[in-house]
């Protein structure tokens, strides 16, 4: 029975990762300096509007601790207004075209910015072994018991200060109606660490914290030079 569960588990988040599933864009967001020397960017938001009405938002995504970001499901044949931010970083304001080849469903789409002085520092707490939290049964409770200050009532997560909670597992954001089920399932002993970022003041959110489930897998972060997305164009 235990494996049939976490089965399922690990199928609710690959179905928001698996190229088999809806379209999606994905990307890193990144900054470079005069040496050529690239940083990514952790937790820049990207947030993508109707081309012709900006107040009519279509898409939001936050990139992980890594940079990395993803917008699924979406809808490719159409252009769109983007904005993309992050405390320390020029806003960038920018267009992206229509991918118009089937071929190309599911693109890669890096975003450079440009630093606005110097980006701030982003605390980290890391929960493991015997610091996480003890006769727990699953994820809610194991979360709640673990970390201080954060509060969670029905699909809501805030800390203390009433302040929104971000939640990754593995390296991939999950949406309201995963999480739910992943929260309510996920076996507390298959939980081997637990990282809590605080994030600086201006970001949407007050903490992120990532889940790391084992059994999930990870992102193969790319070790290549990223370019700018030849999709992005500036506005004039």
């Amino acid at each position: 029975m235990f494996k049939k569960v976490f089965f399922a588990i690990a199928t609710l988040i690959g179905c928001t990762t698996s190229a088999n599933a809806d379209i999606w864009i994905d990307g890193n967001l990144f900054c470079e300096n005069s040496d050529s020397i690239q940083t990514t960017i952790p937790f820049a938001t990207v947030t993508m509007y109707d081309i012709d009405n900006h107040n009519d938002q279509k898409y939001f995504a936050v990139a992980n601790d890594r940079g990395y970001f993803e917008v699924k499901p979406y809808d490719y044949t159409k252009p769109y207004y983007m904005e993309i931010s992050a405390p320390g970083y020029e806003t960038r304001k920018t267009t992206i075209t229509a991918i118009k080849s089937p071929l190309q469903n599911n693109n890669t789409i890096n975003i450079r910015l440009k630093p606005s002085g110097t980006a701030p520092a982003i605390g980290k707490t890391t929960y493991t072994g015997d610091s996480l939290a003890k006769g727990t049964k699953i994820l809610r409770e194991l979360l709640l018991a673990t970390v201080p200050g954060i509060q969670n009532e029905g699909e809501d997560w805030f800390t203390d200060n009433d302040e929104s909670v971000l939640i990754f597992f593995n390296d991939w954001a999950s949406k309201p109606e995963v999480l739910q089920i992943l929260m309510d399932n996920a076996p507390s002993e298959e939980i081997d660490r637990i990282d809590v970022f605080k994030l600086p003041e201006g970001s949407v959110y007050e903490c992120a914290i990532r889940i790391n489930i084992p059994a999930v897998g990870h992102i193969n972060f790319p070790k290549y030079y990223f370019n700018d997305s030849s999709y992005l164009k500036e506005i004039r």
